[in-house]
């Protein structure tokens, strides 16, 4: 039986989110910025190719995914934030009254105040004119 052995290091996005704070670029952080501070701050390994790959999948998942927002560029290319979440709950509409529902369910109980009118003669109708004829 083969065992998986546990990473000496935090998963990419938590690392990629530190890298963004550390970094605190106003415009964003590069990928190729990130890739190097978890070089430096972290036992990845030696292996460069594979470690850019894996930082470049997550970055374009987690702005699909809405965690990190892309200021510019498209793909892995371009400059990275993280995602700004509005979880205020201050924010949330004010929930309706429900009064104005039991004054809608009372107004058809005033059926008895409604009079019927009577149905209206159908109109005559009148012969059509002949046309005069002329001499």
């Amino acid at each position: 039986m083969v065992t998986k052995k546990s990473a000496k290091h935090p998963y990419y996005i938590e690392m990629i989110k530190a890298a963004i704070e550390a970094l605190a670029c106003k415009k964003g952080s590069s990928k190729h910025a990130i890739v190097k501070y978890i070089r430096e701050n972290y036992d990845v390994g030696d292996n460069t190719k594979n470690i850019e790959q894996i930082v470049r999948m997550t970055l374009t998942r987690n702005v699909d995914a809405g965690n990190l927002k892309q200021v510019s560029g498209t793909g892995a290319s371009g400059s990275f934030k993280l995602a700004v979440k509005k979880d205020s709950p201050a924010k949330k509409p004010a929930a309706k009254k429900p009064a104005k529902k039991a004054e809608a369910k009372k107004a058809p109980a005033k059926k008895a105040a409604v009079k019927k009118t009577p149905i209206k003669a159908a109109a005559k109708k009148t012969p059509a004119r002949k046309a005069a004829v002329k001499k």
